[in-house]
């Protein structure tokens, strides 16, 4: 269904599924703009994909101006993938959530040493607190 796309953003690059097309205009909405369209519940996909097989069995007994029977089909299944990467996306945004807290108590950690070393030693050698001025300043010492 051809090749994957891929959605850069700063230093992230996001692979979606083969056959997910994503808008052009995506990511340059105003809010306002975003307001104007209707807001999907949950089942979007299915509620297509069973219309569609309903549309496709009446053929032309029950015809829809406008509306294709496949076309409504791939709109679902476009709004069911592309649901699925957003939540793939949340699940990634938690576990980077998580690895930014541990990778920050770790460093934090670190830091704190050195501030207890330049506290005790800076009795003793007056320069130390402007040498490791940044350590200070983060642990709020004027």
């Amino acid at each position: 269904m051809g090749n994957p796309t891929t959605i850069k953003e700063g230093t992230v690059t996001l692979t979606v599924p083969a056959g997910l097309t994503v808008p052009a205009q995506a990511g340059t909405l105003s809010p306002a703009d975003l307001a104007r369209y209707p807001r999907a519940r949950k089942g979007l996909g299915l509620a297509c994909e069973a219309t569609a097989a309903a549309l496709g069995k009446k053929g032309a007994a029950f015809a829809v101006p406008g509306v294709d029977a496949a076309a409504l089909a791939s709109a679902g299944q476009q709004a069911d993938k592309v649901d699925q990467v957003i939540e793939d996306v949340r699940t990634l945004l938690a576990k980077l959530q998580q690895a930014n807290v541990l990778i920050d108590a770790e460093a934090i950690e670190l830091l704190r040493k050195v501030n207890a070393q330049v506290n005790a030693q800076g009795a003793f050698d007056e320069n130390l607190f402007e040498r490791f001025a940044a350590v200070g300043a983060y642990f709020g010492r004027k």
